[in-house]
């Protein structure tokens, strides 16, 4: 879902993956998850962290020890005041930081889920996200050693592993900061 009417910027994190799961495979959905905070962060976006909670497709490449990542624009939870309040604080002037106490997307899962009810603002920013990561990691000529190296570190933080982004893409010449 990258494009729910009361929309958040859902990251799922890295850190929030169950300890049953291959360390590699771990390290690997954390570097991803901070591909993804450094596009959000250096444009300046608001974003959320949201748990790999079991609730989505990615279980089984977990379970076969395969880095995952990605985003949502959220489902059936429900928009908390501090949400709206952070938003709005980072969201360039103009844009609705959404409704309080209302579901990210009332349509989720009903005969409304339709073109008609996205947040086209909402779709811009996570799929231009989802290119920024998909060149960074395409670009790769040892994806494997980065993704499964056998770092391990104490701790779940996205902000202890380090990770290397290249930046010299077509994205990052093409859209420039004040796209968004």
């Amino acid at each position: 879902m990258l494009a729910s009417p009361n929309f958040n910027f859902g990251i799922f994190s890295g850190s929030s993956i169950d300890n049953s799961t291959d360390e590699k495979a771990i390290n690997g959905s954390i570097l991803l998850t901070n591909l993804f905070i450094k596009y959000f962060n250096d444009n300046k976006l608001p974003w959320s962290p949201i748990a790999f909670d079991g609730r989505s497709d990615y279980g089984p490449f977990l379970a076969a020890g395969k880095a995952c990542a990605g985003l949502t624009t959220g489902g059936d939870a429900i928009k908390t005041q501090d949400e709206r309040d952070r938003y709005a604080a980072q969201l360039p002037q103009g844009e609705n930081a959404g409704i309080v106490n209302a579901m990210l997307d009332p349509c989720y899962h009903n005969k409304c889920d339709t073109i008609e009810n996205i947040n086209w603002y909402a779709y811009e920013v996570m799929v231009k996200a989802a290119a920024f990561v998909l060149e960074n990691i395409g670009q790769r000529s040892d994806l494997d050693t980065w993704l499964y190296s056998s770092l391990v570190q104490s701790g779940r933080s996205e902000d202890m592993l380090k990770y290397e982004i290249i930046e010299n893409t077509v994205l990052s010449q093409y859209y420039r900061k004040t796209d968004l």
